[in-house]
């Protein structure tokens, strides 16, 4: 009987023991937690004029000519993010970006890489995505009023400008003759990222775009210029170029 006392003893005290270790690996997870150093990786498609941001009704000299923009909306598309070795860090699932001068910005991936390399895009809205319907596409392609909603195999309006020019109206709507078509969608356009910090709580990638670059020796002409006008086709072959794209 002298003996219960202490097995009892030796049995709690091999509890303890193995409720303590239990802990202790309990505690390690714990500390673990979510180490992934990943962040968003953010770009905000800001309109320029030169070095001044684009601001609605607002009179600016581009060739000689007083321009004025009261709606300014367009698409890039099939964006991707690289790094170095041309590995895609981010797509945004494979949609365009509708840019307009109130942007604040869209979130495309994440990435846990130290340095981003290159941005690769398109302009405008190629035939892929030209062949969907704003009714049932996700944003920012569900927007109607980029679209021919009266010529539905016309697809969606890659360009719109809209203002004066000279105190006179001007309207353009740059887009392609049917959803097949790829005249006006300018593929394969790159800036260097290598000059982005990565620091801080997400990476911010401001992509900039020169109206005034994008119009250099083109005549902005009164009335409207839809579809593929000449007046189209130049400007959005000179995007194409990718002179007119700066990263800040």
């Amino acid at each position: 009987m002298r003996l219960k006392p202490l097995t009892i003893t030796f049995f709690l005290s091999s509890l303890l023991v193995l409720t303590w270790s239990g802990c202790d690996k309990d505690d390690d997870n714990d500390d673990g937690g979510d180490t992934s150093s990943a962040k968003e990786i953010m770009i905000v498609v800001q309109p320029m004029v030169g070095a001044e941001a684009v601001e609605l009704n607002t009179a600016y000299d581009i060739n000689g000519q007083s321009v004025t923009f009261d709606r300014l909306k367009f698409y890039l598309s099939n964006i991707q993010v690289t790094d170095d070795e041309g590995n895609v860090l981010a797509d945004n699932d494979g949609l365009p970006i509708l840019a307009d001068t109130e942007q604040n910005g869209i979130i495309v991936g994440e990435t846990e890489e130290p340095q981003l390399y290159m941005i690769t895009f398109g302009a405008g809205v190629d035939s892929t995505a030209n062949t969907g319907s704003p009714m049932t596409n996700p944003y920012p392609l569900d927007d109607t009023e980029m679209h021919w909603n009266w010529n539905p195999g016309g697809g969606y309006k890659s360009f719109v400008m809209e203002g004066t020019v000279d105190g006179n109206d001007f309207v353009t709507h740059a887009a392609a003759p049917d959803v097949s078509s790829n005249i006006i969608y300018q593929e394969g356009i790159t800036a260097d990222l290598q000059t982005v910090s990565t620091t801080g709580d997400h990476i911010h990638i401001e992509l900039q775009v020169d109206l005034a670059d994008m119009l250099d020796g083109l005549t902005i002409p009164d009335g409207p210029s839809m579809g593929t006008a000449e007046f189209n086709r130049n400007y959005m072959n000179k995007l194409g170029t990718g002179t007119p794209f700066s990263i800040e």
